[in-house]
């Protein structure tokens, strides 16, 4: 599953302004409830532009994690000095995700790659 806004985000994030005629922690209960029908499940959010790792028991034995996406960071990520990287994800066909694992993108020492095009060398 796959979501912008992260369930650990605050209820704010959360408002339809009274669209779905339902309360912040019952649209929170029936997105984990959908996540917990399946064996191999994972939730993936993002907007926190920081990597996080949040574990959410639904009872009965029943879990799901969700992983946090470190978005690039910056002002309208031109500062790339501000962390960020990307959530590498392995899934079987028949077992499905398997492992999830962070890469951070060391932005400190960057700087913009040589593009070639043809060839000849473009800034």
């Amino acid at each position: 599953f796959v979501q912008h806004y992260p369930i650990t985000r605050s209820d704010s994030k959360w408002d339809d302004w009274g669209a779905s005629g339902t309360t912040m922690a019952q649209k929170k209960w029936r997105l984990k409830s959908l996540i917990g029908r399946y064996h191999k499940k994972a939730f993936f959010s993002g907007h926190q532009h920081i990597f996080a790792v949040h574990e959410h028991d639904l009872g009965y034995g029943l879990n799901f994690t969700e992983y946090v996406a470190p978005y690039f960071g910056g002002n309208r990520d031109d500062d790339r000095r501000q962390g960020g990287g990307f959530l590498a994800v392995l899934v079987s066909k028949s077992l499905g995700i398997l492992e999830v694992k962070n890469i951070s993108f060391p932005f400190a020492d960057w700087e913009e790659p040589a593009i070639f095009i043809d060839g000849a060398h473009r800034s």
